[in-house]
């Protein structure tokens, strides 16, 4: 397995670096592996490539500070870290310690804060946790490996599972074509003007409804969410094009029997659990429907026996935008990042080996260089990389050559040493252009026009405060009127030049944690269903060695 080789040989030669240390104290730890009760498995190929579970021990606290250091000021506010390079430990269950830095905080559900960033010298480690009453859920991954957490009820504990992506069983069937002709049509034709949303903005509302069977749903959704909008903003694309949770709805069915085309159709058709569905999406003005299911394994009636309710499946994105609907199963939701994928295809996203005579034939308003991109040696491919003959190895080859990353293609940004993109367009020729981050800025505008949302764009923040505490930096604003989110910007500069998003979710306020001799600079603003209002003035904190 290459990851761990890779973590082994580091072991012994990174140790005395930043990103790597070893265990003297476990109790600064984030997360440390319970050695005493770990229960290891074989690998199980067949069962979602399962490596092992362990129970481990979770300093929720440590997440929720940022830093395995003791802040010297206590707050219940929440914090976003902005890269600050301090961090927190995680051991991994063969004894490496890494360090995982929070780059923004994202919060879309009541009562679930998602932290999200990088795993310290490793450039293909990256992560998303999420706090809801004291318990964790999410994943750190590294490489092909993914570290899945989560509390489990009957346990009474925290479970570390240890995935190797690549074994996984995969299969990324095309997306249905949309119907042209529903006598039953759930949803208007698309409006190109709106009363109240620009074609020029990109806020793309989610509703999400979950199986009965589907567990941890709030810090699920809030995942999803939350990875899709990291695979914007890291690649630096406007703040303005962004994905929102519209709701979250439970569905009294847990789809026994069903396969993902059905389940996918029954959305479609308004069939049970679905009846009620287009007054879901008027009520949370939603542009996209996504539905999680539970993983099943070889349902023998299904298109693909072994592999139906694995994965996910959507409609494409076409001139109408009829079927704005997607399914997911919850463990590949964010372990494969499925979820991105199949809401890439409602997005306009195509599969990376779709010619542009294809591409126009079947959707003749899809920029030509939405596709997936994947590496040349075929160690990775981007969100649109899809698993069949011609791109991943089908299931039946496990282990896959390659596995997602959750990056959009982008032939101006690099991952692992290699443009992920390319610029070439050629009907016949391979590669085929791959630029789905340029897409996105024409497409995710068509979609967010999808449901009209009744309010204008609201006003900028105001009676911003801060109060400054040693390192923590507590900002607080008024509520703004049909505000849903509120957007906080950081800049290492005070010109605001390469700002980055640290903080989106509902609350009314952040800390911000300034090392000493450090300045930061923020701005703030308000956004809704209708796009994002003006940015606050700039705010300039910085270390405080007393309590304002």
């Amino acid at each position: 397995m290459k990851l761990m080789r890779v973590l082994l040989v580091a072991s012994l030669t990174l140790l005395s670096s930043s990103g790597f240390a070893k265990i003297k104290s476990t109790t600064d730890l984030f997360i440390e592996v319970d050695l005493l009760t770990a229960t290891q498995t074989s690998v199980i190929t067949e069962n979602a490539g399962i490596l092992s579970k362990s129970n481990i021990n979770v300093n929720v606290e440590a997440l929720f500070d940022g830093s395995n250091v003791q802040g010297i000021a206590s707050s219940n506010k929440a914090e976003a870290q902005s890269d600050t390079e301090e961090g927190f430990f995680m051991q991994l269950p063969d004894g490496i310690v890494v360090t995982l830095v929070t780059n923004r905080l994202q919060s879309y559900v009541e009562g679930v804060e998602t932290y999200s960033g990088r795993v310290k010298d490793i450039e293909t480690g990256h992560f998303t946790l999420s706090i809801e009453d004291g318990k964790v859920y999410g994943q750190v991954n590294i490489e092909s490996m993914v570290y899945d957490i989560r509390y489990e009820k009957l346990l009474r504990s925290h479970v570390l599972t240890e995935i190797d992506q690549a074994r996984m069983p995969h299969h990324t069937p095309e997306p249905p074509e949309n119907s042209t002709t529903h006598s039953n049509a759930l949803k208007p034709m698309y409006a190109p003007t709106p009363m109240l949303t620009s074609p020029d903005i990109g806020t793309v509302r989610v509703l999400i409804l979950y199986a009965s069977d589907v567990s941890n749903a709030s810090t699920l959704a809030s995942n999803i969410i939350a990875k899709m909008n990291d695979s914007f903003f890291d690649d630096r694309m406007d703040p303005d094009f962004h994905v929102t949770l519209a709701g979250l709805r439970a569905l009294n069915d847990d789809f026994d029997g069903l396969c993902k085309e059905s389940i996918l159709d029954h959305m479609r058709t308004a069939t049970a659990p679905f009846t009620n569905i287009s007054t879901w999406i008027s009520d949370d003005h939603a542009d996209v429907v996504l539905t999680i299911a539970s993983t099943v394994a070889n349902m023998p009636n299904c298109t693909y026996p072994t592999l139906d309710r694995i994965g996910g499946i959507a409609y494409q994105y076409s001139a109408l935008i009829d079927d704005p609907y997607v399914v997911t199963m919850d463990t590949y939701a964010i372990g494969d990042f499925t979820a991105l994928h199949e809401i890439g295809h409602v997005l306009g996203g195509v599969h990376q080996d779709w010619s542009v005579t294809q591409i126009q034939s079947w959707y003749p308003d899809i920029e030509s260089d939405s596709r997936g991109y994947m590496a040349d040696d075929q160690d990775w491919q981007t969100i649109m990389g899809a698993y069949n003959y011609t791109g991943c190895d089908v299931p039946i080859n496990l282990p896959a050559d390659c596995v997602r990353i959750p990056l959009w293609s982008n032939p101006s940004k690099s991952y692992d040493g290699e443009t992920r993109g390319q610029t070439h367009v050629n009907a016949t020729a391979t590669p085929f252009s791959a630029n789905m981050a340029s897409a996105l800025s024409v497409q995710m505008p068509v979609v967010a026009a999808y449901e009209s949302y009744p309010y204008s764009a609201p006003g900028t923040p105001s009676n911003i405060d801060v109060e400054e505490c040693f390192s923590q930096n507590i900002v607080t604003w008024d509520a703004t009127t049909n505000a849903e989110d509120y957007q906080v910007l950081y800049s290492a500069f005070s010109n605001f030049t390469n700002p980055e998003v640290i903080y989106f979710g509902s609350h009314e306020y952040v800390r911000v944690v300034v090392s000493q001799q450090s300045t930061k600079y923020i701005k703030i603003r308000s956004c809704n269903g209708s796009g994002c209002g003006s940015y606050s003035s700039t705010l300039t904190l910085t270390y405080n060695g007393y309590c304002s």
